[in-house]
């Protein structure tokens, strides 16, 4: 009989996997880090996150350490003045007296550094860089401060330098993260949210006259609907009998924009809900017929806690990576994408006056697209 095994155990990888990007593009990832979590168990992982992903850890019980970072390239403002950060002089107004926009403090890459260099003597095996920008540097840099052995991307002594190639056609934002482990790790992505996520988080709404929600703002405004269109929109779905309600979901950076539109379609203050925490907004979903949204993190959300959703894309981001994926595991997400005149830009702010490619999608459009997910029937 071998003895080898026995003197000198193979010992599992322990693995530092560094995230800090926004909610969005984390609530993606989940089914990586949770197939990662089941080979491996969740002592032998490690994430470095941006604050708010750090609550994940309140809400599935499977979850692995977290330890925060900061990360300027997906720090999120926090007023609303601040809530569309723009790349260029902006017109000097009275709502607008400095010509740039005003932009929240920032911690400096090095805290994050600073951090992962506190992790050199952890032993991790493993270090997988998952930021979505394939132009970041510093999810590389910090995996090599933590002394992680194998490291995704960083074989060579300047390869922290390289690009990842271009997204377009190469598939999902998830299917892309599960890419970058070890191909004998037999991550894919691909594990429906049902597996992982908490029961009393499955969508459970079966009376479709129930609660609509609509999350009409977006963290870039080349991504967001017209207000008119908004209107119109509720103004179908709420109708003038019966116990269907309508809720605005939006985030405390935009909940005056939120009561503003309350109030252009004749609507109580009340139907604005400001969720406090990722997990009120899971549970809000999760009891809600349908979803109305954009390219945004709530539609991620929304699929994974399996509500029918419509996904509304402007031209500045490609549906084939960043649409909630339901469409592809669930069949719960319809996205409603604009007509080609002037899109796919993938753009981060659109140059054309009046957003053309967004106003190109008509309010039918979305109903069409919600009637097909449910047996909805505007009022």
């Amino acid at each position: 009989m071998a003895v080898w095994p026995y003197l000198f155990p193979v010992k599992k990888p322990k693995i530092l996997i560094v995230k800090p990007d926004h909610l969005g593009d984390f609530a993606v990832t989940l089914p990586v880090i949770w197939e990662v979590v089941e080979r491996f168990g969740r002592e032998n992982v490690t994430i470095l996150a941006s604050r708010p992903n750090g609550f994940w850890g309140e809400i599935l019980p499977w979850f692995p350490r977290v330890i925060e970072v900061e990360h300027s390239r997906y720090a999120r403002p926090t007023t609303p003045s601040q809530s569309v950060p723009a790349p260029f002089p902006l017109p000097r107004t009275p709502q607008n007296p400095t010509p740039f926009p005003q932009l929240p403090p920032r911690k400096p890459a090095a805290s994050g550094f600073r951090t992962a260099l506190g992790l050199r003597y952890s032993g991790y095996t493993h270090g997988i860089e998952l930021t979505s920008s394939r132009h970041d540097p510093w999810g590389k840099i910090w995996l090599y401060a933590a002394g992680c052995d194998w490291r995704s991307g960083l074989q060579g002594k300047y390869d922290f330098l390289l690009s990842e190639k271009h997204s377009l056609g190469e598939g999902h934002q998830k299917n892309r993260m599960a890419l970058r482990f070890p191909r004998e790790w037999g991550i894919t992505g691909e594990s429906d949210p049902a597996l992982f996520m908490p029961t009393e988080l499955h969508h459970h709404d079966s009376d479709i006259s129930g609660e609509i929600i609509v999350s009409p703002f977006a963290g870039q405004t080349a991504k967001e609907w017209s207000q008119p269109k908004w209107r119109d929109l509720i103004i179908h779905l709420r109708p003038s009998v019966g116990k269907r309600t309508v809720t605005i979901l939006a985030g405390s950076d935009r909940s005056g924009n939120a009561l503003d539109l309350a109030r252009i379609c004749g609507l109580p203050d009340s139907v604005v809900f400001i969720p406090q925490t990722i997990g009120e907004t899971l549970t809000r979903l999760a009891g809600a017929a349908a979803v109305v949204t954009l390219d945004t993190a709530v539609a991620h959300y929304a699929w994974l806690t399996g509500t029918p959703t419509v996904q509304i894309f402007s031209g500045t981001t490609d549906p084939a990576r960043w649409a909630a994926v339901g469409a592809l595991q669930r069949g719960t997400v319809l996205t409603v994408e604009p007509p080609p005149t002037c899109s796919p830009c993938r753009l981060p702010v659109c140059n054309r006056e009046g957003h053309p490619c967004l106003e190109g999608i008509g309010v039918k459009q979305v109903l069409s697209a919600l009637g097909t997910l449910t047996p909805l029937i505007p009022g």
